[in-house]
């Protein structure tokens, strides 16, 4: 089931990615600020929905308004170290953590990189980014479909293993194949198709990492610790959102959009080789009571050691 469920939140945040990433370009055709009109009408739409829902009331409390305040402060903190506690606590924890930060970045990267790309490495208007953006979103989608059909029947260990792997060759191939193509006029015309592919290829093992990562946490945490985990996944995923702006645009222009993703899949390719030496096993589904109270016991399903 869990598989199942993050199956279907990463179409929804694919099909959400493919709108703001492919369509806006050519929205922008018709005007250069229709984009953003049309992220205020979806804001307002968004906005007007939530408030029309049936959302039960909390409870008011009577606590001093500074004192409440410090005190969710004060837990705040408290939850963030019980999630550094639990993923220093099992390194099965630790992979799929990283794994799931890897994912994230490798997704915002390309998102990123994907103007310059186009037109510096494949030679096409930079407005065009849909020919890599597109074929990334379908094998995303498609990864997500397969997964939730068939994950119970796949060795999780060596799928997130050979992912990565997989993941760091095709971005080099991506960087390469192209740009080494420009040697050879009569194969420049199919720039177009070898882009594409290797992107829809990137997008089938995205989803290959992130759903059983994700499903690991969530499978290897107590009920008590598991939010603690996630708040801080969270963070951390948005710190890495925040690199493809500050750092890869910059190498980008710097040294080369091919040789940022290049540098990009040599990485990927050494953790997956990593993992594979270091040895990861799949997780095994054991019965754990359910834990209450900010100050419990830290108890993570132990991961593979």
């Amino acid at each position: 089931m869990l598989i199942t469920a993050n199956s279907m939140a990463l179409l929804t945040m694919v099909l959400t990615l493919v709108v703001g990433g492919v369509l806006a370009p050519v929205v922008s055709r018709i005007d250069l600020y229709a984009p953003y009109w049309c992220a205020v009408v979806l804001l307002v739409i968004a906005g007007t929905l939530i408030f029309a829902s049936e959302i039960p009331p909390l409870a008011r409390h009577t606590e001093s308004p500074v004192e409440e305040s410090r005190s969710r402060f004060r837990l705040m903190l408290l939850d963030l170290k019980e999630g550094v506690d639990a993923l220093r606590s099992s390194r099965g924890l630790r992979l799929a953590f990283g794994q799931v930060s890897i994912a994230v970045l490798v997704l915002f990267n390309l998102y990123a990189l994907a103007p310059a790309y186009v037109s510096k490495v494949i030679g096409i208007a930079a407005q065009d980014t849909y020919v890599i953006l597109g074929p990334a979103t379908a094998g995303a989608i498609l990864s997500a479909v397969l997964l939730g059909q068939f994950m119970s029947h796949i060795d999780r260990s060596r799928l997130l293993a050979g992912s990565l792997v997989a993941n760091g060759v095709t971005l080099l191939a991506l960087a390469a194949v192209p740009q080494a193509m420009h040697s050879f006029p009569d194969l420049q015309v199919h720039n177009r198709i070898t882009g594409a592919t290797f992107s829809l290829l990137l997008g089938v093992e995205f989803g290959a990492i992130l759903i059983p990562a994700i499903t690991y946490l969530m499978e290897s945490t107590s009920d008590a610790i598991r939010g603690r985990v996630f708040a801080l996944l969270y963070m951390v995923i948005n710190g890495v959102s925040a690199v493809p702006v500050l750092v890869a645009a910059a190498l980008a222009d710097n040294i080369g959009t091919a040789q940022v993703l290049g540098g990009l899949g040599v990485l990927l390719l050494g953790g997956g080789v990593g993992v594979i030496a270091g040895g990861m096993h799949a997780p095994v589904p054991r019965t754990e009571s359910k834990q209450s109270g900010t100050g419990s016991p830290i108890h993570p399903r132990q991961g593979p050691e």
